[in-house]
């Protein structure tokens, strides 16, 4: 976790230098997405043993980005995105005797999270079509626990995972300063969300956001 804040802290510092010299590289981005959970649906540690519900809550993303072109048509980008990834489950939990049942439960998977990725830009007219790739760091905002016998227990859940991001998209400018952009990425999970679980935070975004040049 260190590494990959220490890793955008330096970004953010590259590109505050190198925006004195290079301002008009420099494009924000604001966006809003709809998130499908593509995440396994049975979730298991050593303590107890999970099963999703049939559905899953309205999972969304929202937040901005900034885009720093520091090749042609090649961009890096990173910013700070809050996260929503809720959704209903039923448990077993594991008991001395028996397998105990509870549920249902809401799941509360909310992050902060900080994508660091590269986007390359196709077609150099009003419309343009681009691709990215990269990773995303998520930082956990909500404890999950759960009453098991009267008692609240912990889910067991890392503080922060990684994931791997792929997406494509396309842009509609108005005028050289604002920008509008329709895009659909995937965020593949790398490390584990849960302890002794091999669960990751898997999803499909589809969403629309708004480009100004800064």
């Amino acid at each position: 976790m260190k590494t990959n804040l220490t890793i955008f802290l330096i970004l953010i510092v590259a590109f505050n230098i190198q925006a004195q010299n290079d301002s008009g590289n420099f494009r924000l981005h604001v966006f809003v997405s709809y998130d499908d959970r593509l995440s396994s649906r049975n979730i298991g540690t050593e303590k107890w043993v999970s099963i999703a519900a049939e559905g899953d809550n309205i999972n969304y993303k929202v937040g901005f980005n900034i885009e720093y072109e520091f090749k042609t048509n090649t961009m890096i980008i990173s910013g700070i995105n809050y996260s929503n990834k809720n959704f209903t489950s039923q448990f077993w939990f594991k008991d001395d005797i028996l397998l105990a049942f509870r549920g249902p439960y809401i799941i509360e998977l909310n992050f902060i999270e900080i994508p660091v990725k590269f986007r390359h830009y196709f077609l150099q007219k009003k419309f343009k079509l681009f691709g990215e790739i990269g990773l995303n760091n998520q930082i956990q905002l909500t404890a999950n626990k759960i009453r098991y016998y009267d008692k609240l227990r912990s889910l067991d859940n890392n503080t922060f995972s990684i994931g791997g991001i792929a997406g494509c998209g396309v842009e509609y400018n108005f005028n050289p300063k604002i920008a509008i952009q329709l895009f659909s990425n995937y965020n593949k999970g790398i490390s584990n969300y849960y302890k002794n679980s091999n669960y990751k935070i898997d999803y499909l975004s589809i969403g629309a956001g708004i480009m100004i040049a800064i």
